[in-house]
């Protein structure tokens, strides 16, 4: 039955590999053994029909590998790029968080106006009477981290992650004492103890793996802390901690006072809902909790400002969703493309087969068998090219993660768990099984309804080869279309590039070192210590010979940090709002370090200094914003008034000078305290950075400086995620624009091919020959004119999508929507030139 079956189809038993042939001996026997019923027999005869089909399929291909491979290639790299971006949208938009249900965990939020505020922080107070007046959840847990000093050994002091956190939090976050125990109520309030529990790393890093580290004492900052838990090593923080690349080492009660009324947002807060409650039941709660808080404390919460809840994954994910959402945007038309490249060469060897498929249909083949012959060579070649696009997904993966385009955060022991897991696998073989099966219906379907008395009488190409020119046309114009779209938005987001380029910052970012000591502890609890250690180290950097001018500040450098506090201008009305203003703290050499121009007054001086009258100076923005009609240096200013604690101010700052605007781009949440040292020097900086740490390390008694940078390097890193973006994404739409003028020269090429006729006739009529290439390529712009037609439209639309990632050109640049269209005809031009001469070249007596 078998044999017979096969053999009626127009199979080829005889020639059949050794392993088809003994496939296809062994199902009888099978069928024979196990009595197969009537649907198990129709099971067998489709894998003996599969298995037919498959062997027919790698014969054929063997015999056109140059199609085989056009195939192969166009797919490999449509898919290898979809499998890149997918293995990064898995794991960081779609794979769940590595704590217990953590869909159900939300962090609480400022907002403003209605919108959350981009900062995760919260103060105290809000944390306070949000525990106290909601029931929606539970688990509250509030934490924070900065960084510290281990002191464990005073001959190699360096830089460790701290982490401060109420009893909560572990047991929220599912994190497991493997050693010892957790912290206790008794131990999480003002004035406990001094415990920790220590990070798996740490414990055997530096500890030494020791069976006696329970009890053991860790000095930090001159502070003992007795280490009473350590972490199992499935736990890792640094998802939650952006401060800390490397996460907390140590974790220490928070001990946050409950009578406290700052206003310091630099806590986090995270919750986990009860089972009963929905999300929006939380952000009610939230809401009314708001309330309590703006009328219990005013200064704390203004009338604009309000509280809210977001998932915990939201939060995590919000500043690199959009980007990673636009880049598998932009390499989904990238594979769409590919298709469309696959189905126009499915499509052409489908007509030159033409015959070969009368002929089996006139043996006796069926529809349907045609169908799925035509079929499995489709989707054995997706497979194929699936099979090559994992390779270049790999690839591609490592070259997304190398450059950090994304500022992808970081879960769990893993890293950003970015890999080729089951899930990037079933991704690419469903894409690849999608592809074969959807793109090889309209060939299959075409090749059901061939003229088989033409075909066989004279091989004519007649009214289906019209209709499938007109389908290969139009695969063509929608090529075009995608790859201008996609054009448009790199050449949009390059034009933003050059627009941030050149804003200016504001300073001279050349011959400038940077570096940073942390300040936390009892020996710079006071101000007067700090002065003294900037006094004596800016003495000491000063005398080298190679060093210009030294300065210091306590936020950080421009381009790179910044802190906001509010601020009240003297002798505006009280009931005005209070200003949330960028701030900073620094020595008077800072502007001579940096160049800053002074536009009025003057700079500080020594005599500005702790036992001189308090002064400010503001920026030219300021001074337009708040004194457009008046002079700034006639008045004072109030910082972090009704903030609370140490930070707050209640002697009015008077105004000595006007500054040039200096570009700041980040604000952070850290509770640690950083010393940064600005050195100008005569030469390339990087040449004296070690004599210029010892000197702070002498100066500090042995602090460690971290993160020592040029500005150069520092203004680079502020454009570079804009700079890696804009590179990826200009990459996918170059491959865009190579397929789709691809895609334009085959059907061109195959166009001229079937003209050759018309072509020979035309030109033995006295045609010239420039008038034959104008014909063919005035063919080809046309079908380009649609695309770019096709494309504009698709374009402004897309351009809304790109607004949030413009800076400095408008959405729809005339520029852009003019160049792009010119450059594509360009490249259109290019690729069907080689067509346009084979037609001029043809002979009319061979035609």
């Amino acid at each position: 039955m078998w044999r017979h079956y096969i053999c009626k189809t127009g199979g080829q038993c005889k020639q059949a590999s050794p392993f088809f042939s003994i496939l296809l001996a062994i199902l009888p026997a099978i069928a024979r053994t196990i009595e197969l019923t009537h649907e198990g027999h129709a099971m067998l005869t489709i894998l003996a029909d599969v298995a037919q089909d498959i062997r027919y399929v790698s014969r054929t291909l063997r015999r056109s590998p140059g199609f085989a491979a056009a195939i192969i290639v166009t797919l490999a790299l449509g898919v290898g790029a979809n499998t890149a971006v997918f293995s990064v949208v898995n794991a960081v938009l779609l794979r769940p968080l590595p704590y217990p249900n953590p869909d159900r965990i939300v962090m609480l939020m400022n907002t403003w106006r209605g919108r959350v505020s981009p900062s995760s922080g919260v103060s105290p107070p809000k944390i306070i009477l949000w525990r106290q007046s909601t029931t929606a959840f539970t688990d509250i847990a509030t934490y924070t981290f900065g960084r510290s000093l281990n002191l464990t050994n005073p001959r190699d002091p360096h830089v460790i992650g701290v982490a401060r956190v109420s009893i909560d939090f572990f047991r929220l976050f599912g994190a497991r004492v493997a050693q010892g125990r957790a912290f206790s109520a008794a131990e999480d309030r003002p004035g406990g103890p001094h415990v920790a529990v220590i990070s798996d790393r740490f414990w055997r890093n530096q500890l030494g793996q020791s069976s006696r580290a329970i009890g053991q004492a860790v000095s930090l900052d001159s502070d003992l802390f007795t280490v009473i838990g350590v972490l199992d090593s499935d736990f890792d923080g640094r998802a939650l901690s952006p401060s800390l690349a490397d996460g907390p080492d140590i974790w220490l009660p928070l001990q946050m006072d409950p009578d406290t009324s700052s206003d310091l947002n630099v806590y986090f807060a995270a919750a986990r809902l009860r089972e009963e409650v929905s999300f929006e039941l939380a952000r009610t709660e939230t809401a009314h909790a708001a309330d309590l808080v703006r009328r219990t404390f005013p200064g704390v919460m203004p009338v604009d400002n309000g509280l809210t809840v977001e998932r915990l994954q939201a939060v995590f994910v919000r500043d690199v969703r959009p980007a990673l959402l636009l880049l598998w945007a932009a390499v989904t038309v990238v594979l769409l493309i590919a298709c469309a490249n696959t189905v126009n060469l499915l499509l052409v060897r489908a007509s030159v087969r033409e015959r070969e498929m009368a002929i089996r249909v006139a043996t006796g083949a069926s529809g349907g068998r045609i169908v799925r012959q035509l079929l499995t060579e489709s989707v054995a070649l997706a497979m194929a090219g699936g099979g090559a696009g994992l390779v270049v997904g790999a690839i591609g993966t490592r070259v997304l993660l190398s450059i950090q385009a994304w500022n992808l955060p970081s879960f769990g022991p893993e890293g950003s768990r970015v890999a080729m897991d089951v899930h990037v696998l079933a991704f690419t073989l469903i894409t690849s099984l999608g592809i074969g099966v959807a793109f090889g219906v309209v060939p299959a379907l075409r090749a059901m309804r061939v003229d088989v008395d033409d075909q066989l009488k004279t091989g004519s190409r007649g009214r289906s080869d019209t209709s499938a020119h007109s389908v290969r046309s139009g695969v063509v114009v929608v090529e075009v279309a995608l790859a201008l779209m996609l054009l448009v938005g790199a050449a949009l987001l390059i034009r933003s590039f050059v627009a941030v380029r050149r804003v200016e910052p504001g300073f001279d970012t050349h011959h400038v070192l940077t570096m940073q000591t942390a300040l936390i502890g009892r020996h710079f609890a006071s101000g007067r210590a700090v002065s003294g250690l900037v006094t004596d180290a800016l003495h000491r950097l000063e005398a080298l010979p190679d060093v210009e001018v030294a300065a210091s500040t306590l936020t950080g450098v421009p381009l790179d940090a910044g802190a906001a506090l509010n601020v009240s201008i003297v002798g505006r009305p009280r009931d005005d709002e209070y200003y949330a203003l960028g701030w900073n703290v620094v020595s008077p050499e800072y502007f001579d370090a940096l160049k800053i121009p002074l536009v009025r007054g003057r700079f500080f001086s020594n005599r500005d200094g702790e036992r001189g009258a308090p002064v400010a100076l503001v920026n030219e923005a300021m001074a337009r914003r708040y004194w457009s009609d008046g002079d700034p240096l006639r008045d004072a200013l109030v910082i972090a008034p009704r903030i609370g604690g140490d930070i707050e101010e209640t002697v009015p700052r008077h105004i000595i000078g006007v500054v040039g605007d200096v570009r700041h781009h980040a604000l952070r949440q850290d509770l640690g305290v950083y010393l940064t040292w600005i050195v100008r020097t005569r030469g390339e900086p990087h040449r004296i950075a070690d004599v210029i740490q010892n000197e702070i390390r002498t100066a500090s008694g042995g602090l460690p400086p971290v993160r020592v940078r040029s500005m150069d390097q520092v203004s680079a890193a502020s454009t570079g995620q804009s700079q890696h973006q804009m590179w990826v994404t200009t990459t996918f739409s170059a491959v865009a624009m190579l397929l789709a003028a691809v895609g334009l020269y085959g059907v061109m090429s195959y166009s001229v091919e079937q003209r050759r006729i018309e072509i020979g006739i035309r030109l033995a009529l006295g045609a010239d020959v420039k008038q034959v290439r104008r014909m063919i390529l005035a063919q080809g712009m046309k079908l380009t004119g649609l695309g770019i037609a096709g494309g504009i439209a698709a374009a402004l639309g897309l351009t809304r999508t790109l607004a949030g990632f413009l800076f400095g050109v408008q959405e729809h640049d005339p520029l852009v929507f003019v160049g792009v269209p010119l450059l594509l005809c360009a490249v259109a031009v290019a690729a069907m030139w080689i067509p346009a001469r084979s037609a001029s070249s043809v002979d009319p007596m061979t035609a």
